[in-house]
């Protein structure tokens, strides 16, 4: 997985550090997350799938996951979140949200199977790629 490009990029996420400082970029880090229903409640939430590591300084954004063993069904939404991570948890959404996640619908890709995907919103610079293995 890839991070191309977020909103402010490049600019200052941690303002206690000087313009000059490299320590003022985002500490990058993504979460995947799935759908899931309580098959006693049938009430429908998310759960946490994936957590990353965390990318200091907005350093080399490419995570490799193909060890990772992340199985999903190709029929279900996966659900993205991106995050200045100043290691306590989450410093500061960069998705700008809410919504505070952005949804992969793999079921649109099913047929063509492409081993890459582009998750873009324009709105916020968003441009992540994703490698795919069917």
């Amino acid at each position: 997985m890839l991070v191309n490009d977020f909103y402010d990029k490049g600019t200052t996420w941690d303002p206690e550090f000087s313009n000059t400082d490299p320590n003022r970029l985002a500490d990058v880090s993504f979460s995947l997350s799935k759908p899931h229903i309580d098959l006693f409640s049938g009430q429908r939430f998310k759960a946490l799938w994936y957590k990353s590591t965390v990318k200091e300084n907005q350093g080399d954004l490419n995570w490799n996951l193909s060890q990772e063993n992340l199985y999903v069904n190709p029929n279900a939404l996966i659900h993205f979140g991106l995050a200045d991570d100043d290691g306590g948890g989450v410093g500061q959404d960069l998705l700008l949200g809410p919504p505070f996640e952005k949804d992969i619908n793999l079921s649109q890709y099913s047929n063509a199977q492409p081993s890459n995907i582009t998750l873009e919103d324009s709105s916020i610079n968003l441009d992540v790629d994703f490698g795919l293995e069917w």
